[in-house]
C-alpha cells in the first residue's frame, strides 16, 4: 500500500474502535498497521542496538530520572527512546503517518476530546522497568496515552500493560485488581484517557537483552501545558 492507502487502514482501524469503560475509558486496536509496515518495522528493530548513539534520543535509568546517552551511563539504562527520524527511513513513513492531524483527530473523537493539543511518535525500548499502579495523572495536561506493541513475535506476551480497579483491602491498604491485561502481542494498539480512576501497571522487567520490548508511543499533551 502507499502512503494514502496506509493512512486510510489507520483511520478506518482507529474509528471502529469501540471504547470500554471497563474498569476506565480505554481502547484496543489488533492489526493497527498495515502488515507490511509492521513486518519492515520490526526487522529493522531487531538489528537495533541498546547503545546506538547515532539513534537514541534519550535514556531513563530507575529511581535517577531521564539522561543523554553517554558510554558512561548507557549500561544502566532501563528505558531507551530512539529518535524516529535518525533510526531508517520506515520508521519515518510510520511517524509521518501516526503525526497527521487526521489520526490525532479520529484517536480524540473515540473519548470526546475537542482540546487543542501536542504529540508525536517515538520509538521506545524498555530493559528495566518496575511501573507500579499509577493513572498517568501525574503527567500534568495529559490527554491520552496510546501506544503500539512492536515485538517480533508473541513469545513475551505476559510484558502488556494490566488495566486495574483500585480497591480498600480490609478498609486499610490500597489493593488493585487485575481486571483486563493488554497482552505484548505483535501489533496491538491501546489508549488509555488518564482519569482519578486509570490505575495501570506493568510487571517488573529485569534486564531484558534477549528480546526487545519496543513500542511505538504517542502522548498527547494540552497545548497549554507540557
Amino acid at each position: 500500500m502507499n502512503m494514502p492507502d496506509n493512512l486510510t487502514y489507520i483511520l478506518s482501524k482507529i474509528n471502529k474502535a469501540m471504547v470500554s469503560k471497563t474498569p476506565f475509558d480505554h481502547f484496543i486496536i489488533h492489526d493497527f498497521l498495515p502488515s507490511n509496515l509492521y513486518n519492515r518495522l520490526v526487522q529493522v528493530n531487531d538489528k537495533l542496538a541498546n547503545d546506538d548513539f547515532d539513534t537514541i534520543e534519550k535514556i531513563e535509568i530507575v529511581d535517577e530520572g531521564e539522561f543523554k546517552p553517554t558510554p558512561e551511563n548507557i549500561h544502566k539504562a532501563g528505558t531507551i527512546t530512539y529518535n524516529m527520524y535518525k533510526v531508517g527511513n520506515i520508521h519515518k513513513e510510520i511517524c509521518l503517518l501516526l503525526s497527521d492531524d487526521k489520526v490525532k483527530e479520529a484517536i480524540f473523537s473515540r473519548f470526546g476530546i475537542t482540546e487543542e493539543a501536542t504529540g508525536g511518535a517515538e520509538l521506545v525500548r524498555e530493559v528495566n522497568i518496575n511501573l507500579l499502579p499509577h493513572t498517568d495523572k501525574e503527567k500534568p495536561g495529559l490527554l491520552l496515552n496510546f501506544q503500539v506493541y512492536c515485538p517480533i513475535d508473541d513469545s513475551h506476551s505476559h510484558l502488556g500493560v494490566n488495566l486495574l480497579k483500585k480497591f480498600k483491602a480490609f478498609n486499610i491498604a490500597n489493593s488493585y485488581k487485575t481486571v483486563k491485561t493488554v497482552p505484548y502481542v505483535p501489533n496491538i494498539a491501546w489508549c488509555i484517557k488518564p482519569s482519578d480512576d486509570s490505575w495501570h501497571s506493568v510487571d517488573p522487567i529485569k534486564n531484558l537483552t534477549d528480546f526487545n520490548r519496543d513500542s511505538l508511543m504517542m502522548r498527547y499533551y494540552k497545548l497549554t501545558i507540557k
